[in-house]
């Protein structure tokens, strides 16, 4: 794939904030994370994004320090007609989605860059990093459609699920989460506080009072 394209970045977790996005690619800090982000090389912001719905189970697990010390946000990368995760899109260089796949991975796009098989990708639908023994938590690359015949991309683990742990996340991550679906979607609270009540490492680990509580902060 021509490197001057555009793909959608599609995200599924803290990501669906545009505020919480914007670090990846302009840089900088949110009162929200305890964290500098550097951002991508090309600065740009993306000038179309828009709520979009996947068929992969949303879970949570791991611990991240930035949240909490709590879980975060990871899909299933099988599909399954059953499930709907709400999403957001945003349209892309392939050299920005390069440097946010390094960069949620922990890694510094100056130091180093991703040896991305896109044509790849784009024949078997999911891929696995070739470097990903040294990346973070999100290795595996998805392709979940098209849209204005520009290809979906996402990330998630190469966990095998039957061994997954499931994490409580916190509340600021998942204030996070809300307010991204509730910007790119037409939803109440409620609606909101139902979709996470059906999601591992949320419907066994939290009550919803708990959770009622927890969104209205």
């Amino acid at each position: 794939m021509n490197m001057e394209k555009h793909v959608w970045y599609c995200s599924y977790g803290s990501n669906l904030l545009i505020e919480r996005f914007r670090l990846y690619i302009e840089g900088g800090t949110v009162d929200f994370i305890d964290r500098d982000f550097k951002g991508c090389n090309d600065k740009t912001m993306p000038v179309i994004d828009e709520g979009y719905l996947i068929p992969h189970e949303l879970y949570f697990s791991k611990r991240a320090k930035q949240w909490e010390d709590k879980g975060v946000a990871f899909i299933d990368s099988n599909p399954n007609k059953e499930a709907k995760t709400y999403c957001r899109i945003y349209k892309v260089t392939l050299e920005q989605f390069i440097e946010i796949v390094q960069q949620e991975n922990g890694q510094d796009p100056d130091v180093s860059k991703l040896d991305i098989d896109f044509d790849k990708l784009m024949d078997e639908k999911s891929i696995i990093l070739p470097q990903y023994e040294n990346l973070g938590w999100y290795p595996k690359l998805l392709l979940v459609g098209f849209k204005n015949e520009i290809p979906i991309l996402t990330f998630t683990s190469n966990w095998v699920k039957e061994e997954i742990t499931y994490s409580k996340p916190g509340a600021k991550y998942l204030n996070v989460i809300a307010n991204g679906i509730k910007e790119s979607f037409n939803i109440s609270d409620d609606s909101v506080m139902e979709y996470f009540l059906n999601k591992n490492g949320i419907k066994e680990l939290y009550k919803k009072t708990e959770l009622e509580d927890l969104l209205k902060k």
